[in-house]
């Protein structure tokens, strides 16, 4: 992982300030190689740095985040339905779409432009 990512984590709250070395080198315990794993894995899971920093800081004040991460993870279930939902509706406008422009380009003689992007809005 790079140092800037990590100085990144650290920022957001994800990874608690480091010790400095006498040559001032950030310097985290072996325990910071697991943190940075879970906090890896719960962005692909969708959550965001603010949430898995919200998550770790009850962690870490001795608090059981586990309710508080559950629903957050049905609160993505419940966007990603409603991204697949508005995607389908888009993807059937397209289809309809097409098929207007294909019977628009059928009736448009051969040296006539179609104007199909001005049909958009219609």
């Amino acid at each position: 992982m790079k140092a800037t990512t990590i100085r990144y984590y650290e920022q957001r709250g994800v990874l608690p300030p480091a010790t400095r070395s006498a040559a001032g080198y950030r310097l985290y315990p072996q325990s910071m190689l697991r943190r940075l794993i879970v906090v890896r894995s719960a962005q692909r899971f969708g959550f965001s740095l603010e949430r898995i920093a919200g998550f770790l800081k009850v962690r870490d004040t001795g608090g059981k985040p586990c309710e508080t991460v559950r629903a957050a993870a049905e609160h993505l279930l419940s966007d990603v339905d409603r991204q697949i939902a508005a995607l389908r509706e888009r993807r059937r406008r397209l289809r309809d779409t097409l098929r207007k422009w294909d019977a628009i380009l059928a009736r448009t003689p051969a040296d006539r432009r179609a104007h199909l992007l001005e049909r958009l809005g219609t």
